[in-house]
């Protein structure tokens, strides 16, 4: 059986000029050569795959380009062993389920998925297993584990196994009161559920690019020029405030809610934030990014205004650069803002806020899957801020010193051009405004 999703993405023949533009075309033009096999390949991620038992693992498309598909045919080739079903809201996702398993020995069944005239394959192995171990977060299940015997150590699933999920304490529980924690690795000869408190928190992945033009001829200081990036990946949403208060246990924010974006935070702070939740998914700290006289970012040195230093290898949780941040809004588009050129379709900002901040994704996304990168709060860089266009290279880091940090996006409180995509702003380092929050990256895929 074959399931195929839609997404609601309008590709312009100038957005395509633009992907074209990325994967090395000598100049943009009107003809659409996206079938051409010369330009990219569909790539299946992973290619290889081991389930047992009543086991489930998420998969996903890309392409070789940076660019995106909205419409992606996944099948597999045995759908009553191992069924594939399309993600709602990204056709560039989908989960694998296994309904039933082999006796006696492991049987193999083809994934494919075909978009844009490419298809991309990988293979799952189905292994005999008598028990399953499911885990939840928040009473939803996250992640399920085939055990093969009685005798089968069970070891802590990775972080990329639990769709988004982050673990509050880094701990799983045998009750659903998450009173009495189970230790790892263990044995079981049943069916066992483990409970986890978690925070949901999706990062999109970027691919690297070479030679991307950022800027606008419109801005006085940010006319075109050329990036090239290693990939990254970055928040689907600004951080919440439900994210903020699980890593900081404070909220700071005026507009209070859940699921809408954190303010009130000052860039110190935001450096602080990023150690802890690289703590708390990694389970130490030896993956900071951020560091002061040697030790790692804390708190008290927000609170003391202190510098960071900065180490780019690390792969915890960092604020993007400007380069990062702005090609990422730009979603493999042209639009003036982050996925259209309609700000109300995408952005929440003077016109439509009402003055305040909204929950997180109320608006559309833009090409790369990523909500609110116009609009609902600024966001802060890494970048020292200079008034003029910036120099761009091979990871640009921004300048080695300044008086302001750069931050993008707009806001709730700013008219449309301030929403726009090349827009360049920035604020003082220690300012706490209602209008001003986040986003995370980490270095490579996560």
């Amino acid at each position: 059986m074959k399931k195929t999703v839609f997404k609601g993405i309008a590709f312009t023949t100038a957005a395509l000029a633009v992907l074209l533009s990325f994967t090395g075309c000598p100049q943009f033009g009107t003809k659409d050569s996206s079938t051409s096999p010369l330009l990219y390949e569909a790539k299946m991620k992973p290619e290889t795959i081991t389930l047992t038992k009543g086991s489930t693992q998420g998969i996903s498309l890309s392409f070789t380009n940076g660019s995106t598909a909205k419409s992606v045919t996944w099948t597999s080739a045995n759908e009553s062993c191992v069924s594939v079903t399309a993600d709602s809201t990204n056709p560039m996702q989908a989960t694998l389920t296994v309904l039933a398993v082999p006796s006696g020995s492991s049987k193999q069944v083809r994934i494919t998925a075909t978009a844009k005239g490419r298809t991309a394959a990988c293979t799952v192995t189905v292994d005999p297993a008598k028990f399953k171990v499911t885990y939840s977060i928040n009473g939803k299940t996250v992640y399920t584990q085939g055990v093969k015997d009685e005798t089968t150590p069970v070891n802590k699933p990775s972080k990329d196994k639990l769709n988004g999920w982050i673990l509050k304490d880094n701990k799983w529980y045998t009750n659903s009161a998450c009173s009495s924690e189970q230790s790892f690795p263990f044995k079981t000869s049943a069916d066992k559920t483990l409970y986890g408190k978690g925070i949901n928190f999706k990062m999109i992945k970027i691919n690297a690019i070479t030679n991307a033009t950022l800027g606008d001829s419109s801005q006085d200081n940010n006319k075109p020029h050329t990036v090239s990036l290693s990939a990254y990946s970055i928040g689907e949403t600004e951080v919440t405030q439900e994210l903020w208060i699980a890593v900081m246990g404070n909220n700071p924010s005026e507009d209070i809610g859940t699921n809408r974006p954190v303010e009130q935070v000052t860039w110190y702070e935001c450096i602080a934030f990023c150690n802890k939740l690289t703590k708390l998914v990694y389970g130490s700290d030896s993956e900071c990014v951020y560091t002061y006289g040697g030790s790692v970012y804390s708190k008290a040195d927000a609170s003391n205004e202190r510098t960071p230093t900065v180490n780019w290898n690390k792969k915890g949780f960092r604020l993007p650069t400007e380069a990062e941040w702005e090609y990422a809004a730009k979603g493999g588009q042209n639009y003036t803002y982050a996925g259209s050129n309609t700000i109300g379709t995408v952005a929440w900002y003077s016109d439509n806020s009402a003055a305040v901040t909204h929950e997180v994704k109320g608006k559309a996304p833009n090409g790369y899957g990523l909500y609110d990168m116009s609009g609902n709060v600024y966001e802060w860089c890494w970048d020292w801020y200079k008034d003029s266009t910036p120099s761009g290279g091979t990871n640009p880091t921004g300048a080695s010193s300044g008086s302001y940090r750069v931050c993008r996006g707009g806001s709730r409180a700013h008219i449309a051009k301030v929403n726009a995509c090349a827009f360049r702003d920035c604020e003082t380092l220690g300012l706490l405004h209602k209008a001003l929050g986040l986003r995370v990256v980490v270095n490579a895929p996560h």
